[in-house]
């Protein structure tokens, strides 16, 4: 099968099964809030069985993302990513429980001629690993700012943390598909596709995305895109 016709196929499967998974994740949770696992061994089951059913909606949730970021209609107009990065760390600051609240510094961003919900996949993504890779026990700290170019038709944003870092080597590597970061020291859990999504969607653009470690410890990803058409670009 060819790799254009295997993408297709995941994302067709990976469509018809996040209902079922929907539905069995609700299924547990009615069982084990009416009291059918009153046994210490059964609810220590069910516990489990929502994580299994937890990690398969995950997985499938990010080979349908998968599938969008190579198969999807590319529809770019003038976005501003000021915005785009705002509604991003909000889904960041509802109530984390126990977590400690991640600290955002935002400086200038530019607009960038993109597909608005394509971009917004790639920064979520690229946000997320910035919170889920804080160093144990701290607050995530996460800068986003960018600017104008390379050349005058690029622009460019990149997004730094101060967490526990890509191991040294890897910073090409962790674009491929499922290749997770720190797989080997218990690092956060992951589908290893969220940087293979971004450089996708980048390259999908004409632009591309990199990473580098962070002065002072962290990872710093830069992605290029391609500038507005219309409009004057913030200073970069």
């Amino acid at each position: 099968m060819r790799q254009a016709e295997l993408s297709s196929f995941a994302g067709v499967v990976a469509h018809d099964l996040l209902n079922p998974l929907a539905a069995l994740d609700g299924w547990l949770r009615v069982l084990g809030g009416t009291g059918g696992a009153a046994d210490p061994g059964a609810a220590e089951a069910l516990v489990h069985a929502r994580a299994v059913a937890g990690r398969m909606r995950d997985l499938v949730t990010g080979l349908l993302a998968y599938s969008t970021a190579r198969d999807a209609a590319l529809d770019p107009v003038d976005v501003p990513l000021a915005h785009v990065v705002d509604d991003v760390l909000a889904d960041h600051l509802v109530d984390r429980g126990d977590e400690p609240e991640p600290r955002f510094d935002v400086g200038d961003l530019p607009v960038a001629h993109v597909d608005p919900v394509l971009v917004r996949q790639l920064l979520a993504n690229l946000v997320g690993n910035a919170v889920k890779f804080a160093c144990p026990g701290e607050p995530a700290r996460v800068h986003v700012h960018g600017g104008a170019g390379p050349g005058a038709d690029r622009v460019w944003v990149e997004v730094r943390d101060a967490g526990v870092g890509i191991p040294e080597g890897r910073h090409e590597e962790v674009f491929g598909d499922f290749v997770r970061a720190r797989p080997a020291d218990g690092g956060p859990p992951g589908t290893g596709l969220g940087l293979a999504i971004c450089r996708r969607i980048a390259r999908r653009h004409g632009g591309d995305v990199t990473a580098a470690p962070a002065p002072g410890g962290g990872t710093t990803v830069r992605v290029v895109l391609p500038a507005a058409r219309a409009g004057a670009q913030p200073p970069g």
